[in-house]
């Protein structure tokens, strides 16, 4: 189930095409506040908590830009931030979800 309700997820994300927004209240983003910095895959997994796995796959399921130069990744700041903030969405959906199916069994009798 969490595979289906995860490659459901990445593909309307990928289907919509363009980077996550951040959630109501957030100042948004304009061409002054987007960043021109560009870090390596080690600080990426830093920032994410990851493995360098992880951000493989992100890389390959285009959920996270990249450019390669002289045989490194490098990753837009941005693109990181942005990442972070649709992983926050989806494990709060996540957590909604799992609050229902434990709200619907508790109503279960047997």
């Amino acid at each position: 189930m969490t595979n289906l309700f995860l490659n459901l997820t990445l593909f309307f994300m990928r289907k919509q095409n363009k980077p996550a927004l951040p959630p109501e209240g957030f100042k948004s983003a304009d061409e002054s506040t987007l960043s021109d910095e560009w870090v390596f895959t080690e600080v990426v997994m830093e920032k994410l908590k990851c493995s360098v796995n992880t951000v493989k796959n992100y890389r390959k399921e285009k959920l996270l830009p990249h450019s390669k130069l002289g045989g490194r990744v490098y990753h837009n700041v941005t693109d990181i931030q942005h990442l972070l903030v649709a992983l926050r969405r989806l494990s709060l959906v996540w957590i909604q979800y799992l609050l229902w199916i434990g709200d619907c069994v508790e109503g279960i009798v047997v």
